[in-house]
């Protein structure tokens, strides 16, 4: 049996397994989507007769194949996986192949998500530090004007302005 037939019968199955994911129409395959599940299928049959370097590399055909298949018609790359090896091997296989992507992505999220929040610490702390040696500037020695800029005074705040750059604001 060709993938094409099983896959036409299993689109069909009203017996379908709870939980499967939806499938498109087999009108949205086109001529290189076809192309591209002909090469997977030949990847499970691969996958599923190798030894460990061999089943690796049809892992790694079959993840670069799925790029050049329009993003609605990857499931059924995912549904003839049951075609070479067999129903229970399905996700397990699937995610090998596809997860990677989902958990890179899920991972540039994270990521992203905590430099923009160390992005807001640093901006605030760098708006508390100004404004905390900015007050250090007004330091000065008791009894001198407001604005001295004697020695005495300077040195006070220069003395302000260094403890708290060391202590960190």
């Amino acid at each position: 049996m060709k993938w094409r037939t099983w896959l036409r019968a299993r689109v069909k199955d009203k017996y379908a397994r709870e939980g499967d994911i939806p499938l498109p129409p087999l009108g949205a395959i086109t001529g290189q989507d076809a192309r591209a599940l002909t090469a997977i299928a030949a990847c499970w049959e691969l996958y599923s007769n190798s030894d460990e370097a061999g089943a690796q590399a049809a892992l790694h055909a079959a993840r670069a194949l799925l790029h050049g298949m329009q993003p609605q018609c990857r499931p059924f790359a995912r549904e003839l996986i049951a075609f070479a090896l067999d129903w229970h091997d399905r996700q397990r296989v699937w995610e090998l192949v596809h997860g990677t992507d989902y958990e890179c992505a899920r991972l540039e999220r994270s990521i992203a998500a905590e430099l923009e929040k160390l992005d807001v610490f640093t901006s605030a702390l760098r708006r508390h530090n100004a404004v905390s040696i900015a007050e250090a500037a007004t330091v000065q020695k008791p009894g001198h004007v407001e604005g001295c800029i004697c020695a005495d005074c300077t040195e006070l705040q220069l003395d302000a302005a260094m403890g708290i750059a060391r202590r960190g604001g």
